[in-house]
């Protein structure tokens, strides 16, 4: 039996540590708040430590605040949709069904702030 040592998936993963905030999306409930920290963030999805567990299958929105400024002055949200394709351990995997980038104030917004601004095509 052959044995595959490297890692096979489509997307290159890159070690990108943020902070992030997320949001469980389900219909008739009241949305599942919390804050977490990236592991990895790839293409195709997103690998990071959460503050509870989030079932799989779920929905959830990502919104990490972006380390580079638009035109070197407008700070950048990364807001990403996406499911829950496992959580083990307080890690919880994430795959991208989209993304997009929005502006946001320059101050900080408190964490209960609803995701909003401008929309920036990448």
């Amino acid at each position: 039996m052959e044995v595959i040592q490297e890692d096979r998936r489509d997307d290159r993963r890159y070690p990108i540590e943020m902070d992030l905030r997320y949001k469980v999306i389900a219909r008739g409930r009241t949305p599942v708040h919390g804050t977490g920290r990236t592991t990895n963030i790839s293409s195709g999805g997103v690998l990071f430590d959460g503050d509870q567990s989030l079932p799989a299958g779920s929905f959830v929105e990502l919104s990490i605040n972006w380390p580079v400024l638009l035109q070197n002055t407008c700070p950048l949200n990364l807001l990403i949709m996406g499911r829950v394709v496992r959580c083990e351990n307080g890690r919880v995997a994430v795959k991208t069904n989209r993304y997009e980038f929005l502006t946001r104030a320059s101050r900080s917004l408190p964490d209960t702030a609803p995701a909003g601004g401008n929309t920036y095509i990448a």
